[in-house]
């Protein structure tokens, strides 16, 4: 009798487990405080955590009864799910790039919003019931940016990896209808680090960091930097971490709005309604600039030509 009921207790688990992974968008109710969101982060890295926060809050405020979990897929999942074994998500929400592919992976069928991403893979973006917000990086607005502030630009240098050659053909395209041409060296060991950096700034007027983590990261970005004053040229950094740094500057998309943006998106589904548009681009943007680099490297700027900008270190 023990066994029957145990297999009816497993049998309807089984049930609502399916039920709940090919959920359609249509079928959610009007009334969003029955969901079970799951918070899925690529890392603890604390952009990430912000936006776990926000959308917890913007969550909470439009659906007060709503159950919502949050995991770190850089933890041991086994931790999560022995203390979370009953929650099951009608929604996920990937916070990152890696946790959308995790999504993709675990919730094929569920509703996933995400945030926090950066420049994609297709076969990330187009599964089914994905939605979200990605953080383009809109290379025109950096280029602009750079002509204004010094305009004797003629040439601008970018170190990329295997990972980014798709990048490095679309600013082919875009460098020279601003007047300039684009010198992209390939870094192929990082025992040529130093070597290749240094041919990049002897031959070019400016350098420019694309999202290339084999590259551009919290190790070797610092190194950029001090080339940079070194060599007396500007380094136009990937987000404002990159110019409190040390960057001259950077056009960064305003990721926490960003991230409500989201938000509102999910609050659409979790009301039955499906978004306009499945994948929408960051709104808002500002560009942050180091006058203590422009200094360094011997940049005079006006007060009329810094107006626009936000100064993140006099």
């Amino acid at each position: 009798m023990i066994r029957a009921a145990f297999k009816k207790s497993n049998l309807l688990l089984l049930i609502n487990a399916l039920v709940i992974a090919f959920t359609p968008i249509s079928a959610f109710s009007k009334d969003c405080s029955y969901q079970r969101a799951l918070i899925l982060l690529s890392s603890s890295f604390g952009p990430y955590i912000d936006a776990a926060s926000i959308l917890t809050n913007e969550l909470k405020r439009y659906c007060p009864n709503i159950e919502i979990e949050q995991e770190d897929i850089q933890e041991p999942r086994g931790l999560f799910f022995k203390s979370k074994r009953k929650f099951r998500p009608t929604i996920v929400f990937p916070i990152g790039t890696d946790a959308l592919i995790e999504a993709q992976r675990r919730y094929p069928n569920s509703p996933k919003v995400f945030s926090m991403v950066l420049d994609p893979p297709q076969e990330a973006i187009l599964g089914s019931n994905t939605f979200g917000v990605i953080l383009k990086i809109y290379y025109e607005k950096e280029l602009e940016q750079l002509k204004r502030i010094k305009p004797d630009i003629k040439t601008i240098g970018c170190l990329y990896s295997k990972d980014t050659e798709e990048i490095i053909k679309e600013l082919k395209k875009i460098v020279p209808t601003y007047g300039m041409q684009l010198i992209a060296i390939k870094l192929t060991s990082m025992k040529e680090l130093e070597d290749k950096l240094d041919d990049l700034f002897r031959v070019s007027d400016a350098i420019l960091a694309i999202p290339d983590t084999v590259i551009y990261n919290s190790i070797i970005a610092p190194r950029i930097i001090y080339m940079s004053i070194r060599y007396q040229k500007p380094f136009i950094g990937l987000s404002k971490k990159f110019t409190t740094s040390g960057a001259l500057f950077s056009v960064d998309c305003d990721y926490l709005k960003s991230v409500r943006q989201a938000a509102k998106m999910a609050i659409a589904i979790m009301n039955g309604r499906s978004p306009e548009r499945p994948v929408e681009y960051c709104k808002e943007f500002t560009t942050y600039f180091n006058l203590r680099t422009a200094r360094l490297i011997g940049l005079k700027m006006s007060s009329e030509e810094l107006k626009g900008l936000t100064i993140v270190a006099r």
